[in-house]
């Protein structure tokens, strides 16, 4: 029995470090993440990379999270952030990425191209990022450039979403 409880206690010691190696890991963006989980209201499936902002029609009061959905609206004032899950459907939970490194959908054939360390905001493409105007809400920082002129692009951006009063 005491062998048992010593082979139990070693695995899961050396599971836990493992987890906590890859969690705290300085070579993964994902590590510096701040996520939160949401509900769906946007009617269809959301991809990993889709652009949301918080839905101001749901429902107060559940406990299923926040509500988000997409907008067709340039640098929105509601931007929440960006979906991390591989795919949320309609009408489910899924987690978003609030604060951090991730990647994300950028509009290129509308906005244009974005240089890094430009502000990125909502754009008139459902769920993907543009060029943020001078003075306007953002979603965060591209971190490198979206040189293709491309609605498909997915470029690396610091995630900060900020309103302007």
């Amino acid at each position: 029995m005491r062998r048992f409880a010593f082979a139990f206690a070693f695995l899961f010691a050396f599971a836990l470090a493992t987890s906590n190696a890859l969690a705290n890991n300085p070579n993964n963006p994902e590590s510096y993440q701040e996520l939160i989980t949401i509900y769906n209201n946007s009617g269809s499936a959301l991809t990993s990379g889709t652009v949301v902002i918080w839905d101001t029609t749901g429902t107060a009061g559940t406990t299923l999270g926040g509500y988000v959905t997409t907008t067709t609206s340039a640098d929105s004032n509601l931007a929440a952030g960006v979906v991390v899950s591989d795919s949320i459907p309609a009408a489910e939970r899924g987690v978003i990425c609030t604060k951090g490194p991730c990647q994300v959908l950028m509009a290129n054939s509308t906005d244009g191209t974005a240089a890094a360390g430009t502000p990125i905001g909502t754009s008139t493409v459902a769920g993907q990022a543009g060029n943020a105007a001078s003075d306007a809400p953002i979603v965060g920082t591209s971190l490198q450039t979206s040189a293709v002129s491309s609605d498909t692009l997915v470029i690396w951006a610091y995630i900060n979403p900020q309103s302007i009063p």
